[in-house]
């Protein structure tokens, strides 16, 4: 059985070397297909990763109105602190006076901020209370919590400005773009699979039509149905491993080119991913082109090949 093998494999890449052409096509189309689906793939990881990232960041800070007395604001602390979703570990009140001093260590080396500061003899920040959630869903319950038109009542004088809806928007765009990216990738993806089958398929018609009376030939000398379908078989997987190296070559390439631009965009590093994944990405790619090439000409050898 193992030298059976042995020589379906020889006879199959002899096949493939001979049919320079026809196999330059499938493999070709093989490639763009592969390289699609796995840019699909990236461009998915890469917004999932960034919005992972931006997710770790957000927070709700309410921002104090310089007059606001701090009892109440502490009453408010207090009443914030006491929700379930907060995470009270992780919040953080800053003070007036904390604020203000953090305020001219940022700007220490802008002395017309400082010399404004000084001008103005009072300390024109309000305090500040950093919000950490429980989860990244349960930001909606403590906003609406803030927003309730009962607790606005009581303190709504007491704050000036709300950052969470802008934080929430960002991630919304970006839920939404991976969403488009998933479903355009996919359709994408599945029409290019299609369109890899079909030109698989049709080079092995040809090839089949090429070898027929060698197909004949083996039949009349003994040769084992499995011995006459294996070249063509294994020809189809040639075409799958060697469309995956060039798929992975193509992408990798252009993942280190572009990878710089993206990070003024996007928080995931795509070419430190990449090269963190290298081995799995390989093998998938590998995986990937094996089935579809065995696909492609299994079934046009049951179509075609009449022995």
């Amino acid at each position: 059985m193992l030298i059976t093998l042995k020589r379906i494999i020889r006879a199959g890449f002899k096949t493939f070397m001979r049919n320079g052409l026809l196999s330059a096509s499938s493999v070709l189309v093989m490639t763009i297909t592969m390289v699609v689906i796995l840019s699909v793939f990236l461009s998915t990881v890469l917004i999932k990763g960034s919005i992972v990232q931006l997710e770790k960041k957000v927070d709700i800070n309410v921002y104090f109105k310089p007059e606001a007395p701090v009892e109440r604001v502490l009453e408010f602390k207090k009443l914030v602190l006491d929700l379930p979703e907060v995470d009270k570990e992780r919040t953080n009140f800053i003070s007036r006076e904390k604020a203000l001093e953090n305020f001219k260590k940022k700007h220490r080396e802008n002395q017309s901020i400082l010399e404004a500061l000084e001008i103005v003899d009072d300390n024109p920040l309000g305090a500040v209370l950093n919000i950490k959630a429980t989860s990244v869903s349960s930001y909606d319950a403590i906003s609406s919590f803030i927003d309730n038109p009962d607790v606005l009542a009581k303190y709504g004088d007491l704050i000036e400005n709300l950052n969470y809806e802008q934080n929430k928007r960002a991630i919304e765009k970006l839920n939404a773009l991976i969403s488009y990216t998933y479903k355009i990738g996919a359709i994408l993806s599945g029409v290019l699979i299609l369109i890899s089958v079909a030109v698989t398929f049709n080079t092995m018609r040809l090839i089949i039509y090429t070898f027929k009376e060698e197909i004949s030939v083996m039949r009349l000398v003994g040769a084992s149905r499995f011995f006459a379908r294996g070249p063509f078989v294994v020809e189809g997987i040639f075409y799958g491993i060697i469309s995956a190296i060039f798929a992975l070559f193509i992408v990798w390439t252009a993942v280190y080119y572009i990878s710089g631009p993206l990070n003024e965009v996007f928080i995931l590093n795509l070419n430190t991913y990449f090269s963190r994944h290298i081995l799995e990405i390989a093998l998938a790619l590998v995986l990937g082109g094996i089935i579809l090439g065995f696909i492609s000409t299994y079934l046009a050898v049951s179509r075609y090949l009449k022995v």
